[in-house]
């Protein structure tokens, strides 16, 4: 998947990441090249089992990535995934991370099984200091610890997105 600032196709999934850039003339755009940014996915804490490679093309600026994490979760236990989500959150920003929010599910409109998260970093660079430095905090060890003991979230299902506005 090729992802471009301001294209329908603007979300790449990613697990963990090892990044080579690459330069990749753009057909339509003759004039200059741009900068392709691969990743590979594949993450021992994800629900996932097979490894996917993404693609992330750059323009001249950087862009603001937000990564969202879509969990699926055992609404049983919802009051788990809110001291999960408030326990998270100084982890995230100490290792790197700006915490746009976390969501749970309501009773009155959608699946009541789904929570969200968005988590900004300014680069691909920013993301990957970030991973290095989440899996060693013993404060996030603790908490991700509590959250698979009490089995509130079943699956985690991250991407990248940027904002388009």
């Amino acid at each position: 998947m090729r992802v471009r600032a301001g294209s329908p196709r603007s979300v790449a999934t990613v697990e963990s990441m090892s990044v080579s850039p690459i330069t990749e003339t753009n057909s339509r755009v003759r004039e200059h090249s741009r900068q392709v940014w691969t990743l590979r996915a594949g993450s021992k804490r994800s629900a996932w089992t097979g490894a996917r490679r993404v693609t992330i093309l750059r323009g001249k600026e950087d862009v603001m990535l937000t990564l969202c994490i879509r969990y699926t979760l055992d609404s049983t236990k919802l009051a788990d995934f809110e001291a999960y989500a408030r326990g998270v959150a100084g982890p995230i920003e100490r290792c790197g991370g700006k915490v746009v929010g976390y969501f749970a599910p309501t009773k009155f409109a959608g699946p009541t099984n789904v929570g969200l998260s968005l988590i900004d970093f300014p680069s691909l660079a920013a993301y990957e200091r970030y991973r290095e430095a989440l899996a060693v905090d013993s404060e996030h060890l603790d908490v991700a610890r509590r959250a698979a003991q009490s089995g509130v979230i079943l699956v985690e299902d991250r991407s990248f997105m940027q904002r388009a506005s």
